[in-house]
C-alpha cells in the first residue's frame, strides 16, 4: 500500500492535482503585494537588524542607542554607506516603472549635494563646505572600523551589566 495517499484514484482521473511543473503558489502571493515604501522600510530595518541583531535590548539603555546612533550610526550610513537611487519612467499606460542602475549609486550626502539649490534644504548655521570636511575626516573603511569598535563596546556595556542585574 502506498503512503501519499492518491492509490485509489485513478490515473486517468479527472482531478486536477498539482504537478511539479505548475508553480502551486496562492494568489495572495507576498512578493506581489508590497509597495516602494514597504521596501525602503524594510531597507532600513536591515540595516538597524545588521548593527544591532534580534537580541532584546531594554528600554533603558535607549539613552545609549540613541547616542550611538547620533555618533556613529548615522554618520557612517549618511557619509560613507553607498545605496542605489531609482530613475522613474513612466510607460505609454502612464504605470510608473522605477530602475535602479549603477550610476546612480552614492551615498546619501553624494546625492544630496547632487541636487540644485541643494543650500535651501540646509540650516542657516550649516554649509556645505562644513560638511565635505565632515564627510572627509575618515575613509569609508576607517568609518565601518570605527563603528564596530564603537559597536562592540556598546554591547559589552549592555550585555555586561544586564547579566549581573
Amino acid at each position: 500500500m502506498s503512503t501519499d495517499g492518491l492509490q485509489n484514484y485513478p490515473k486517468n482521473s479527472s482531478l486536477n492535482l498539482p504537478s511539479h511543473d505548475q508553480d502551486t503558489r496562492t494568489r495572495a502571493c507576498p512578493t506581489k503585494c508590497f509597495g516602494y515604501n514597504a521596501l525602503a522600510e524594510s531597507k532600513n530595518g536591515s540595516i538597524i537588524r545588521k548593527v544591532f541583531g534580534y537580541t532584546h535590548i531594554p528600554q533603558k539603555w535607549a539613552p545609549e542607542i540613541n547616542q550611538f546612533n547620533r555618533t556613529y550610526l548615522n554618520p557612517c550610513i549618511n557619509c560613507h554607506r553607498p545605496c542605489f537611487f531609482p530613475n522613474t519612467i513612466i510607460d505609454a499606460k502612464g504605470k510608473q516603472r522605477k530602475t535602479y542602475p549603477f550610476e546612480n549609486m552614492m551615498t546619501p550626502y553624494d546625492k544630496l549635494k547632487s541636487l540644485s539649490d541643494v543650500e535651501q534644504y540646509l540650516k542657516p548655521e550649516i554649509t556645505l563646505e562644513a560638511l565635505d570636511e565632515y564627510a572627509m575626516q575618515m575613509s569609508d573603511n576607517d568609518a565601518a572600523d570605527c563603528l564596530q569598535q564603537a559597536r562592540q563596546k556598546l554591547f559589552c556595556l549592555i550585555f555586561k551589566q544586564d547579566k549581573t542585574s
